[in-house]
């Protein structure tokens, strides 16, 4: 039995983690990866760190989560069902029991649910350059999207690829130093055009357009926006706002023992490391106190 479970391991779910900890909380951390922050090719805004690299910093967060007395542990969170007063949370074949639990998931990738999509995921179709970037070395991919997170993707694969598209409806949009660049580069792109499917033999070799034409792409980075991890909070019937956990200000959902923090919740607009950060120290103190039964 754990005092707190905390679900997600991206800036709110560690903080949550380094606070829970710190109040002597038995906490645990359940995680399927380490969010979209691990996805930031460079961070320039986070206080204490003139640039980082997402992945580095997120380690830091989860390796000072861990030095405080938290329990992290790689397992995705299937279902969460209450049980008396507490909650079971299944995770990777297994079940854990916590008094409370704050849902830190965060965003995810939306498809694009067209042919070939599916199918190619993982042989050719990544929605991680910074996971990927480096396989397509020499290669010519695409990146879909018109996102500033589609113009960083073009950014970082510009260090690999041989060329690089970015496939939008519309032109990109980005801070302007970025577009800069990409307008300098001659291995990056934009190409105006909407994909209807995605082909190959064993990996991908094509995409194809709407107007019927056939652009040639290697590997194919999928940016069209992010999506808030809901599955767990409608299984418990907690309350949405526009798709987003909705959370008070002391990050208190509908349900009792239940807290949401971070990219999930409907607190603010501003999707940021800094402003998830502090609603995981906001909901970690909610639920000491809610526990201590202050």
């Amino acid at each position: 039995m754990y005092d707190l479970i905390i679900i997600g391991a991206g800036p709110a779910g560690c903080t949550a983690a380094i606070y829970a900890a710190r109040y002597h909380l038995k906490t645990l951390v359940l995680y399927a990866d380490m969010g979209q922050i691990s996805y930031a090719h460079e961070i320039w805004n986070y206080p204490g760190y003139e640039q980082i690299n997402g992945t580095e910093l997120v380690r830091k967060m989860m390796a000072q989560a861990v030095k405080a007395g938290a329990e992290l542990k790689q397992a995705e969170a299937d279902s969460i069902k209450k049980k008396g007063k507490a909650f079971v949370v299944k995770a990777g074949g297994n079940e854990f029991e916590s008094r409370a639990i704050i849902l830190a998931s965060g965003l995810k990738h939306k498809k694009l649910n067209i042919k070939g999509e599916k199918e190619f995921t993982g042989k050719g179709v990544s929605y991680c350059v910074t996971c990927d970037g480096p396989l397509f070395a020499e290669k010519d991919v695409v990146v879909i999207g018109a996102s500033n997170s589609a113009v960083m993707a073009a950014l970082m694969l510009n260090e690999y690829a041989k060329s690089v598209t970015i496939l939008s409806r519309s032109q990109p949009s980005a801070d302007a130093s970025s577009l800069e660049i990409i307008k300098k580069s001659n291995k990056i792109k934009v190409l105006n055009g909407e994909p209807s499917e995605i082909k190959g033999d064993k990996f991908v070799n094509t995409i194809k357009l709407k107007n019927g034409k056939e652009i040639k792409a290697e590997g194919v980075f999928i940016e069209v926006g992010l999506e808030p991890s809901t599955e767990l909070a409608n299984q418990l019937k907690i309350k949405l706002e526009k798709s987003y956990i909705k959370a008070d200000n002391e990050q208190k959902t509908n349900v009792k023992g239940i807290f949401a923090a971070g990219n999930i919740t409907n607190r603010t607009s501003l999707k940021q490391i800094i402003t998830a950060a502090g609603e995981g120290a906001i909901a970690a103190n909610t639920a000491y106190n809610y526990l201590k039964g202050i």
